[in-house]
């Protein structure tokens, strides 16, 4: 099981180019290939297993929407043959990897608990905007 989907990967990135760096046939015949698709997801998705193992994180029972977007950007990297380091999607894909090394060190939290469900935000702090106190009557300024 990947962490994303091939809708995810089009919702995140659209169909033209998941289209385009999937169809790899020759001669080109312009039509998504889900079998490279998968095969980027499923890279994507043992790479970020390696990061789980070393906390012993696996298997997950639920996946938070930000490893959802993890995912997504790794297995969009895996689509690309050979980006430049430069590149847009390498710098991405550079940041997810350093976002999953702060999980595997245990510096950043996906979000869940030690049974890898969703951490209840019981005792959260949480701000809410109230009026303004300091505003003269019409809106002008002093």
């Amino acid at each position: 099981m990947g962490y994303c989907t091939l809708d995810d990967l089009i919702s995140d990135f659209g169909k033209d180019e998941i289209t385009k760096l999937s169809a790899r046939a020759r001669p080109p015949s312009g039509q998504l290939d889900p079998a490279v698709v998968e095969k980027a997801i499923n890279d994507a998705t043992n790479e970020i297993n390696m990061y789980f193992e070393a906390r012993n994180l696996l298997p997950l029972a639920s996946v938070p929407p930000v490893l959802v977007r993890i995912a997504s950007d790794i297995s969009r990297y895996y689509l690309y043959t050979n980006p430049a380091a430069d590149h847009p999607v390498t710098l991405r894909y550079n940041t997810r990897s350093a976002q999953l090394t702060k999980v595997a060190n245990g510096t950043l939290s996906l979000g869940l608990n030690a049974e890898g469900e969703p951490v209840d935000p019981k005792g959260t702090v949480e701000f809410q905007a109230g009026d303004n106190m300091f505003s003269r009557p019409g809106g002008g300024l002093w």
